[in-house]
């Protein structure tokens, strides 16, 4: 008798990357990137408004912060619907992008704490010599077609 059930385990996503422009409109060109993406592979609403808001706030902080150039990469893989949003930079700038300075210092400095609030996973990476950053969140993109899938990376 032979076995015929489906083997679904790693199921990989092909990743993408754009490079974002360091303007006022870097955030709204990745939101675009990453909502095309996600449909393409058929990723649920909820879950694509969590990653387009996790890519804007990083894309955010790397063209108000660092040099250029800026990329956005995203990839997905695994048996649980994994997505990985990552924006590399040119590292720390000098001096923030001029468009900054029209606007109040209460409407800064929350784009990090809403990626560490929505991600399951989030950190940075520098290359020594502080050519280069990235910074990436992973959440899961598919939880409620895989319960298992919604507990914690670290709980498993």
């Amino acid at each position: 008798m032979s076995d015929t059930r489906t083997k679904t385990s790693h199921v990989r996503r092909p990743g993408g990357s754009w490079a974002v422009p360091r303007a006022p409109h870097a955030a709204a060109t990745a939101r675009r990137a990453v909502r095309t993406w996600l449909r393409r592979h058929q990723v649920d609403e909820d879950a694509s408004q969590t990653a387009m808001l996790i890519a804007s706030e990083l894309v955010t902080n790397s063209v108000e912060h660092a040099r250029g150039p800026v990329v956005l990469s995203l990839s997905g893989e695994g048996r649980c619907g994994r997505l990985r949003i990552s924006v590399t930079d040119g590292g720390p700038a000098e001096d923030a992008g001029g468009w900054l300075s029209d606007r109040a210092e209460d409407e800064q400095g929350r784009g990090l704490m809403l990626v560490e609030a929505m991600a399951e996973r989030h950190g940075t990476r520098r290359r020594p010599g502080g050519s280069r950053t990235t910074h990436w969140a992973e959440l899961a993109v598919d939880p409620a077609d895989r319960p298992a899938c919604a507990e914690p990376l670290a709980a498993r």
